[in-house]
């Protein structure tokens, strides 16, 4: 063995595309195979570096760096490294990266990386990360994710996502997600998605097992929750739906909205009057055993202004115990607002809890006639106690 001080230089000089300036300190073992140790300079260019390497601009090793390689621009690796890469702009490893790449702008692994990466722009790995990552933009996996990967703008995997993508605007993961992925924009599992996908905006995936929540939420099959605005199923649904507008063409499910529809859902206009409002006009998405209603009423009655009105949400159950005679009972609420009302003691705008008992009989298939009777308590928006409650009978027209 021979150690001493070694110009740390590539034995093909044919193959060298950057000059060495540099000195480094390690045994000359081999004549094809020198280490350096220890490697300080300007550019290095180094058969392979253990120990550490700090160069002001770049540092190369034809094989393999384990420690320390820091340089103010690029480290490069024809292999892989084992320990610390600091730079400011890249860090390049052929195969395997075990530790900590660290630079301003852009990591890129040819296979894997064990451990952590932390980029300002982008960490890149050819096959999987394991471990950590950490984007300023984007965090890129040509096969799979396993574990954290946080970004400003977007993570995506080829393949798998097996932990948590955690993202500014998108993540997206070829195949499935077992995990959780969570974003301001759009969450998309091109298979199945066996966990959370948590979005400000949309949640996209063909399989569900687990939750969505966004604004908008689709799978084709689901098994679970979703939560949001607009929540779209396809086939085969086996949980909960519950957002203001629930679609999935399998009829099974439970949805808990506003406006709940199937391709079997009826949709009928209702016209009627009563006691609490003189006239009304409604909407009702009746489903298999479940119904909901959108309605306006005007006036409402007992008030002081002749231009109140009500919009109202009614939910419930219905049966039909014989032909074309359905018994039904809801549970709602209307928001009532009156601008003219004068003085305090009755109040511009009130809301009303509402429960019914319906009877109604199909008198031709798109014609149907019926009458409820329940009692409704309007009460002051912000303040306890019950402005008027009071019986409620209904009498009207069921059209479609």
């Amino acid at each position: 063995m021979q150690a001493g001080i070694l110009p740390a230089q590539a034995q093909d000089r044919k193959a060298r595309k950057a000059p060495n300036v540099s000195v480094s300190i390690g045994p000359a073992m081999y004549k094809q195979e020198k280490k350096a140790y220890f490697n300080i300079g300007l550019m290095a260019k180094v058969y392979r570096l253990q120990g550490a390497g700090i160069n002001l601009l770049s540092s190369t090793a034809r094989t393999r760096s384990d420690g320390l390689q820091l340089s103010g621009f690029a480290n490069i690796n024809g292999t892989g490294m084992h320990g610390l890469q600091l730079s400011g702009i890249a860090n390049i490893n052929g195969t395997d990266a075990w530790g900590l790449p660290a630079t301003g702008i852009v990591n890129i692994i040819g296979r894997n990386s064990h451990g952590m990466l932390a980029a300002g722009g982008i960490n890149i790995t050819g096959e999987n990360t394991d471990g950590m990552a950490i984007g300023g933009l984007l965090n890129i996996a040509g096969k799979a994710s396993n574990g954290v990967a946080v970004a400003g703008l977007a993570n995506i995997t080829g393949q798998h996502t097996n932990g948590a993508a955690l993202s500014g605007l998108l993540n997206v993961s070829g195949k499935d997600v077992r995990g959780m992925q969570a974003t301001a924009l759009l969450n998309i599992a091109g298979r199945e998605a066996n966990g959370v996908q948590a979005a400000a905006l949309s949640n996209v995936t063909v399989g569900l097992n687990g939750v969505q929540a966004g604004i908008a939420n689709y799978a084709r099959r689901m098994k679970g929750l979703q939560i949001g605005v607009a929540n779209i199923a396809g086939d085969t649904v086996r949980g909960v739906q519950a957002g203001i507008v629930n679609y999935s063409r399998d009829t099974t499910g439970v949805k808990l909205g506003i406006v709940n529809l199937t391709p079997r859902t009826r949709v009928q206009m209702m016209m009627y009057g009563g006691n609490a409002a003189k006239f009304n006009v409604a909407a009702r998405f009746l489903n298999r055993w479940s119904y909901t209603i959108l309605g306006i009423g005007a006036p409402w009655l007992k008030m002081d202004d002749p231009f109140s009105l009500s919009a109202s949400f009614r939910a419930g159950l219905h049966i039909s115990p014989v032909r074309n005679l359905r018994l039904s009972g809801d549970l709602g609420y209307s928001h009532i607002e009156a601008p003219g009302n004068a003085g305090p003691a009755i109040p511009k705008r009130m809301y009303a809890l509402e429960a019914r008992i319906n009877a109604e009989y199909q008198v031709a298939r798109r014609l149907g006639l019926f009458v409820s009777g329940g009692y409704a308590s309007a009460r002051h928006y912000g303040q306890g106690g019950e402005y008027e409650g009071k019986p409620v009978i209904e009498f009207g027209l069921l059209l479609f």
